[in-house]
């Protein structure tokens, strides 16, 4: 069985999940009951079209705000997990039980900074050994240029100026790792940071070509060097 649990309880469970961008989308039949309270905000993504609502995850007393979201309208190449609920902020999702599970592969369209770039393959959440970066990376990390691709969305669980605020700290992360590669004759890790489906600015491109760590977040890019 494919498993969704957090702080102790689990939120769903089932036989089938579709794998989308690294990420386990459940079916909502296998949600438990009152697992899910439907949560402020929303994101879009180009290719999966339509609009992503959030939800709280509630488990033992407590709730994990906006960790859960769904797609109630999606594009055609996305209409197999239309309605399908898919976790993050430290809920687990994973198979449980004996042998591997092999969920359902839905390919995805190339995202928009990786297609600026010209980037024909991603890795979408990388695991990063980057002090400032500790917890889930989000996005994903693309090999030529070497860069980071961070994708915020306005969840309810955070609003725009926090959002904001954590790109600002995890570029000055990043541009402090690529200092520290560049000091021992590596090529810079660059890193930028975009609103869900947006496209980055021609200037945030250029920097993030050079290895740059960049805020775009208001289609301004804000170089943070190292």
């Amino acid at each position: 069985m494919f498993v969704a649990s957090w702080n102790g309880e689990e939120i769903a469970r089932s036989r089938r999940c579709m794998l989308v961008e690294n990420r386990l989308y459940f079916p909502p039949e296998s949600i438990r009951s009152a697992a899910l309270t439907p949560a402020g905000g929303s994101s879009q993504c180009y290719w999966k079209g339509g609009e992503a609502s959030y939800f709280d995850v509630h488990a033992a007393g407590q709730i994990n705000l906006g960790a859960a979201w769904t797609y109630e309208e999606t594009a055609p190449i996305a209409r197999p997990i239309q309605n399908w609920v898919a976790f993050w902020q430290g809920v687990e999702s994973r198979w449980s039980g004996e042998g591997e599970g092999k969920p359902e592969i839905l390919e995805h369209a190339i995202p928009s900074v990786a297609k600026a770039l010209g980037v024909d393959k991603v890795h979408w959440r990388p695991a990063l050994d980057i002090p400032g970066l500790e917890g889930e990376f989000t996005g994903y990390r693309t090999d030529a240029p070497p860069a980071l691709v961070e994708i915020f969305a306005e969840s309810g669980a955070f609003d725009r100026e926090q959002l904001l605020a954590m790109s600002r700290k995890r570029a000055a992360a990043v541009a402090a790792h690529a200092g520290a590669l560049i000091a021992r004759g590596e090529e810079a890790l660059g890193y930028i940071a975009v609103w869900g489906s947006a496209f980055p600015s021609g200037g945030a491109l250029d920097a993030l070509k050079q290895g740059k760590s960049v805020v775009d977040l208001e289609s301004v890019p804000e170089i943070v060097s190292a």
